[in-house]
């Protein structure tokens, strides 16, 4: 944005020199091709009042002139800006009031955990419960069975490896014996990890 308000300006500063080259043109070309020249002579005694007239006329009269176009031409430029400018800062707050929709929409729907899966809130809770009430059944039992445990939670003994699993290799906190796999669970038991 910094190089496109920089790109503007200088467009800006480009017209008004052009409007200046113009004027310049006009007053000193188009004499020159209907016949007046500018020539110095040493022996052409100048008539200093006529000088002094003709740039009275240009600086009292055409230069004013000029100068009220040139500033209404600038002004128009800046109101030109202000009006870009306006569109823009609508535009940006048209931008923000659509990303607050899309933030409240988001924070309206249910909270999702995206954690090895999709779990809900109340799922993250309840597995959270069963492997608290795991842990603590296998630090009071010493050495425990996987079926054992299942039966303490009342779930599959499936669901049961998978959380002891879970307690083993992510939190740390027990150990087994045995080759902790879904088709040893009969034969791994559980233990609390010593320290």
């Amino acid at each position: 944005m910094k190089y496109i308000k920089g790109f503007l300006s200088w467009i800006s500063i480009i017209q008004v020199l052009v409007s200046i080259l113009f004027t310049v043109i006009c007053f000193l070309l188009v004499p020159r091709i209907f016949g007046y020249k500018i020539a110095y002579f040493s022996d052409v005694d100048y008539d200093f009042e006529a000088i002094n007239a003709v740039t009275g006329i240009i600086s009292g009269v055409v230069l004013p002139i000029l100068l009220v176009f040139l500033s209404a031409y600038i002004a128009n430029i800046f109101e030109k800006k202000k009006q870009v400018i306006g569109d823009l800062n609508i535009a940006t707050i048209e931008h923000v009031e659509k990303i607050k929709e899309d933030i409240l929409k988001t924070i309206d729907q249910k909270p999702q955990v995206i954690d090895g899966g999709f779990f809900t809130a109340e799922e993250e809770i309840k597995n959270r419960k069963f492997k608290e009430k795991a842990y603590k059944f296998v630090c009071t039992s010493m050495i425990v069975n996987t079926h054992s445990v299942a039966e303490h939670l009342g779930v599959s003994d499936n669901e049961a490896f998978l959380i002891l699993n879970e307690l083993l290799r992510v939190d740390g906190t027990i150990s087994c014996g045995g080759r902790a796999s879904i088709d040893n669970i009969d034969n791994v038991v559980w233990m609390k990890k010593r320290n």
